[in-house]
């Protein structure tokens, strides 16, 4: 991650909205997290460049092999298979499901929650 032009600085990957490489983002000097990343729709850096722009910074993230954290959700119709068919489809893709959660909406439909290690946008 390159911030104002500077290589190897110590930053983080906001939670609430998990960047990924690819994505428009901004960095948000935070103390006592140093800076932070988040998208650049994020309602948290949205707040900070309305209320303190003197803390948000230009943000590149540059090709690396590390490894993302993105949360998908998919809402897919209750029938038997449909999770190893999910799960096939994404091994496929050669991408790890570090988390799932499932659950059913409203609508009868099954939510599906997933955590995944991924190296950029791209591999959505």
């Amino acid at each position: 991650i390159r911030i104002d032009g500077i290589d190897n600085l110590i930053v983080s990957i906001a939670e609430c909205c998990r960047p990924l490489p690819g994505d428009d983002v901004v960095g948000i000097v935070n103390s006592g997290k140093g800076i932070v990343i988040h998208l650049k729709n994020c309602l948290v850096a949205k707040q900070v460049m309305e209320s303190a722009p003197g803390k948000v910074l230009k943000v590149e993230f540059l090709p690396s092999q590390t490894i993302y954290k993105a949360k998908v959700r998919i809402s897919v119709e209750d029938t038997p298979g449909v999770l190893a068919n999910v799960s096939t489809t994404i091994a496929k893709h050669n991408i790890n499901i570090a988390d799932i959660n499932t659950r059913k909406s409203q609508a009868g439909k099954t939510i599906l929650d997933l955590v995944l290690d991924v190296k950029n946008k791209e591999e959505l």
